[in-house]
C-alpha cells in the first residue's frame, strides 16, 4: 500500500482509519479502492500542474518505477508547490470517501 513514489505525502494511518468503516468482508476491495482513488487523483493533479512538455516523461517516470521516491523529487524541481497541491488533493479524496460511506 505504502509503495508509490508519492508515499511520504499521505497519512496511511488515516487511510487505514477509512478501510476500517467497511464491513470486514469488504476491506480488501475497499482497500484497493482507496489506494485506486488516491492513485487517480495524485496522477490527475500532476497533469493539471506540470507543463504539457514534461507529460510523457512524468508518464514514463511513473511506468518504470512507481515505487521510486525519485520520481517526487523530479516534480518537485518542474513543480515548485506540488507536495502542497498533492497533499490537498489527496486529502480532499479521503474526505470524498468518507461522505460516501457515512
Amino acid at each position: 500500500m505504502r509503495n508509490v513514489y508519492y508515499a511520504p505525502l499521505v497519512r496511511w494511518e488515516r487511510v487505514e482509519e477509512i478501510i476500517m468503516l467497511v464491513p470486514e468482508d469488504e476491506r480488501e476491495e475497499a482497500e484497493k479502492l482507496v489506494i485506486s482513488s488516491i492513485d487517480h487523483v495524485v496522477i490527475e493533479t500532476v497533469l493539471i500542474h506540470l507543463d504539457k512538455d514534461h507529460h510523457e516523461e512524468f508518464m514514463q517516470k511513473i511506468h518504470d518505477a512507481y515505487h521510486d521516491p525519485s520520481v517526487l523529487e523530479w516534480l518537485k524541481e518542474k513543480v515548485g508547490d506540488i507536495e502542497e497541491k498533492l497533499k490537498n488533493a489527496i486529502s480532499q479524496t479521503k474526505s470524498s470517501i468518507i461522505q460516501l460511506l457515512s
